[in-house]
């Protein structure tokens, strides 16, 4: 079939168009793509490293089974998103499974995104050796950024270390002292617990004053912290303060109010203290006193514990004075990451 010159002209016409458009749209690509190397050429490397570790992170959520089904096409991630994410997989929270591996991956992300809440919170999976292997180095490493960028749980840990000596670290109680007081003024409950450790012993420099330890221990009794909720039902127990004018079933009641206290919370210590009170109470008795003879040295050791959760061990005679030598750093806070952190997850709101 012979096409007429009209024909010829209109398909002509219509190829013409078609390359027109086609034109247009490898112009437009062009010039998108010279914009986004432009961009990329006025980005100062930090910047562009922000970007890409964006893009990283939104790309692991869209991997991810659950996170994927929430992630909008305009959603750019930042260190708090991340940091929240990460506390949702370290508590469960939403309904999300607990996974510690993904919480460690988005508190990667959230330190490398800048929340330096993550890169405190890195230094305790390097300590432990959750997930990755355990790395002394790099967990003092996250810690000490963290730290100097005033975030208090790390300084809290950092404290903790210097207390003891560990990771390789100098011991230094005074330094210890000085940390728990800088993450005090952020009201972090970790530090009220360990400075009214450190105000009812006399340690860091300090001088002993129980009436201060009785403060701290109450505000991080207020916080939820029920290791402090037991010390001042012990404080009240073994009139730390002197109260001269409160006789002894108020200042029992007081006892028991904060042992309840710590009860409800999950420390079930305070039961044993609360038996022990019933018990010396049916039987008119005054409480066991640490304080009176050399011959209560065993039941201080189920009276007394730290700020954050260890055992008070007994004083030993001088005839035992080796032993003494081994067991006085057990009286102190904890060693272990753990034990003072275990309270302070917050689940995401």
């Amino acid at each position: 079939m012979k096409l007429s010159a009209d024909d010829d002209s209109k398909a002509s016409l219509a190829t013409t168009a078609v390359a027109v458009v086609q034109a247009e749209r490898l112009k437009k690509k062009a010039s998108a793509a010279d914009a986004v190397r432009a961009k990329k050429n006025e980005l100062s490397p930090e910047d562009f490293a922000t970007l890409k570790t964006q893009q990283a992170a939104k790309a692991y959520i869209r991997g991810h089974p659950v996170l994927r089904r929430s992630l909008n096409d305009r959603f750019v991630p930042t260190g708090d998103h991340m940091l929240q994410l990460a506390l949702m997989f370290e508590t469960g929270g939403l309904g999300v499974a607990k996974s510690e591996y993904d919480a460690l991956q988005c508190h990667v992300f959230a330190s490398e995104l800048g929340q330096m809440r993550s890169k405190g919170i890195m230094g305790e999976y390097y300590e432990r050796g959750i997930v990755i292997k355990r790395n002394a180095k790099k967990a003092w490493e996250c810690y000490r950024v963290a730290a100097r960028s005033g975030d208090a749980r790390a300084q809290c840990n950092i404290a903790r270390i210097q207390y003891h000596g560990l990771l390789g670290q100098r011991q230094n109680k005074h330094n210890a002292r000085v940390l728990w007081e800088t993450a005090l003024m952020k009201h972090h409950r970790a530090a009220q617990a360990a400075l009214g450790y450190c105000h009812e012993k006399g340690i860091g420099g300090l001088k002993p004053d129980p009436n201060v330890a009785k403060r701290m221990y109450a505000a991080a009794a207020h916080q939820g912290c029920a290791r402090s909720a037991f010390n001042l039902g012990r404080v009240y127990e073994l009139n730390l303060l002197k109260l001269d004018k409160c006789n002894d079933d108020h200042r029992l009641a007081f006892a028991i109010f904060y042992y309840d206290r710590a009860l409800s919370l999950g420390y079930e210590r305070a039961a044993e203290r609360l038996d022990v009170i019933a018990r010396a109470t049916e039987n008119d008795n005054k409480p066991h006193n640490v304080d009176t003879e050399a011959d209560d040295a065993d039941h201080e050791q189920s009276h007394d514990e730290s700020s954050t959760g260890l055992q008070h061990k007994p004083k030993k005679r001088a005839s035992q004075a080796e032993d003494n030598e081994t067991r006085v750093e057990d009286s102190d806070p904890p060693r272990d990451v753990a034990a003072v952190n275990e309270h302070i997850i917050d689940r995401p709101r």
